[in-house]
């Protein structure tokens, strides 16, 4: 009698208790979920001003896709925000991202591209530039090619310690 009391007591907490999932979603599940495919071959362009927050821009220049394989694009990490994606004509193109907000994503989704036009995915990150004694730095590590573009204002550049 005392263990079907107690079950019967455990049983009511357990269901009372609501269930907090604490995973995020993995890139994997993501790709698979969109029959998607990452995209590896980009440009990534900063465009630094005289401010803490920069532009960034991620150019797809080759290939073409339809909307039943989209592709996915890694945002880069830190406070972002404002996303357009246009093709070089500016007109806009379709795009979503993983969480209910571009600003709490950490992927883009870009639904179709045509062959012939480069897709530029362009949005803010903020705070990127730290000051230190005046000066704003960054150290920037990257697997591939990276192209910062400097305000034309800025008339003094140390790169790489020189």
């Amino acid at each position: 009698m005392e263990k079907k009391v107690l079950f019967i007591i455990f049983s009511i907490v357990l269901i009372s208790i609501s269930p907090q999932v604490f995973a995020e979603d993995d890139l994997n599940t993501l790709l698979s979920e969109k029959n998607a495919v990452l995209v590896e071959q980009q440009q990534i362009i900063f465009e630094v001003e005289r401010y803490s927050d920069i532009q960034v821009k991620h150019v797809i220049e080759t290939g073409a896709w339809n909307e039943d394989r989209p592709r996915i694009i890694e945002v880069l990490p830190g406070a972002h925000s404002n996303l357009t994606v246009l093709d070089e004509d500016g007109d806009r193109l379709g795009f979503s991202h993983d969480a209910e907000t571009f600003e709490e994503s950490k992927y883009i989704i870009l639904n179709q591209k045509l062959g012939n036009y480069d897709l530029v995915a362009e949005y803010t990150l903020g705070n990127f530039m730290e000051l230190k004694d005046g000066l704003w730095t960054k150290e920037l590590k990257s697997m591939g090619d990276v192209t910062v573009m400097i305000e034309e204002d800025i008339k003094l550049i140390f790169a790489n310690s020189r």
